[in-house]
């Protein structure tokens, strides 16, 4: 999911920065905003009937933007972590007041809406267990609780442990060099631990299916950590570029470039991807290319990617994430079928049935995705404003007391 769900906060906390240098931190909305498009339109897909083919596939990798989301989440906190220099404790109370409290509220969401019962990530049901390890941040380590009660959550669980190393992992990536090693070392890690633990898998989960427990060890955070650590690199690259900016058109190449490249891969990956025996999984090579795209970004190019719309969406990615899957969910429901009603009348107004001509699938799909978001932005507007933001202010006000300061 998610979503870079702490950068947020940025945009309260480095408002004056903002106003001084309106383009420094520009990018790194632009970034969660495409991550969060991309997450959104892949889902949308999901159940749309009779979307098929390139344009399908294309969609499809709107999933890696939970990747652009860990690259940019990485890229913040570092930044985040120079200008404060406050200590731990403040960055942890940061963290779980710019989090916790939306999601806590999508877990009652959930449960209302989808209940207890049995479902893909959980086989037999949710349990009372399940949802107080959810509370806790703690569902990303067993295959059942991955993300079952909050649909997507597996990327916040992820996030949440990675906040929980991440000044451990930021004082030895002192260098782009460390850096570098920390991101090998992570590959390793990466393919040891699921070697390990899919070889002791009917030892561990004896009722888990080979299916979901495949799932589960692609989500869990040491299959993506590497991804966090390819934006720790990204931000020494930044970081050393600071006051030497390139030219917008060399900018702009690497932008464009990059985007060619993040095109081509869904249909590289027979050559690219080897299963036997690797290390760069294709989340590593996603992340390597979104680094590429912020790094273009960061040095101004691609104007026309980085618009308002996408800063705008950026603001509100994280409420985006958890708002429309719920709206997905509420749209299962017969009570809210109202809510498909603009989609109904532009298929009866444009005499569009299931199936048909791809590029009439295409169209449906479009309109369907237009649907969803026109829903989802105002919810997710209406969550930054009235929770978001005054819990995000609460815990800057709450880490910035002596107390915490000292303890730090």
């Amino acid at each position: 999911m998610l979503s870079d769900r702490e950068a947020g906060d940025v945009a309260l906390e480095q408002g004056a920065s903002r106003r001084k240098n309106p383009q420094h931190y520009q990018y790194i909305d632009t970034l969660r905003g495409i991550a969060i498009f991309g997450v959104i339109a892949v889902h949308v897909a999901g159940v749309a009937p009779g979307f098929v083919g390139v344009a399908r596939t294309i969609v499809d990798q709107g999933a890696r933007g939970v990747q652009l989301f860990f690259v940019a989440s990485a890229l913040t906190l570092s930044l985040s972590w120079e200008k404060r220099r406050d200590g731990i404790i403040p960055f942890y109370i940061r963290r779980l007041f710019r989090i916790a409290p939306l999601f806590w509220i999508f877990i009652a969401v959930f449960l209302l809406v989808n209940g207890f019962g049995p479902r893909y990530f959980a086989p037999n049901g949710i349990t009372l267990n399940f949802v107080i390890q959810t509370i806790f941040f703690v569902h990303g380590w067993a295959p059942e609780t991955i993300t079952s009660v909050v649909p997507g959550s597996w990327s916040i669980a992820d996030e949440m442990i990675f906040y929980l190393i991440f000044p451990a992992v930021i004082l030895f990536c002192r260098s782009l060099r460390l850096s570098l090693m920390a991101l090998f070392a992570s590959l390793y890690l990466a393919r040891f631990s699921y070697d390990y633990v899919w070889a002791r898998r009917a030892e561990l989960w004896p009722h888990v299916s080979d299916g979901l427990m495949s799932t589960f060890l692609n989500l869990w955070l040491p299959s993506q950590l590497p991804v966090f650590m390819v934006g720790i690199c990204l931000y020494h690259i930044v970081r050393k570029r600071v006051g030497h900016r390139m030219k917008a058109q060399s900018a702009t190449i690497i932008v464009y470039a990059s985007i060619g490249i993040l095109t081509i891969l869904p249909f590289a990956w027979t050559v690219l991807y080897i299963k036997s025996n690797y290390l760069l999984s294709n989340y590593v090579i996603y992340g390597i290319a979104f680094a590429l795209l912020a790094f273009g970004l960061s040095n101004g190019g691609g104007k026309i990617l980085n618009n308002r719309f996408f800063r705008f969406l950026g603001v509100i990615s994280y409420g985006s994430c958890l708002w429309h899957f719920a709206i997905l969910a509420f749209m299962a429901k017969p009570a809210f079928q109202f809510l498909m009603a603009p989609y109904s009348f532009l298929l009866a107004r444009f005499g569009l049935g299931g199936g048909g001509a791809p590029v009439l699938q295409v169209l449906q799909f479009f309109l369907a995705f237009v649907n969803i978001l026109a829903i989802t932005i105002p919810l997710s507007l209406f969550a930054y404003k009235y929770v978001e933001a005054p819990m995000i202010s609460f815990g800057r006000r709450l880490a910035s007391s002596r107390v915490f300061i000292r303890a730090g």
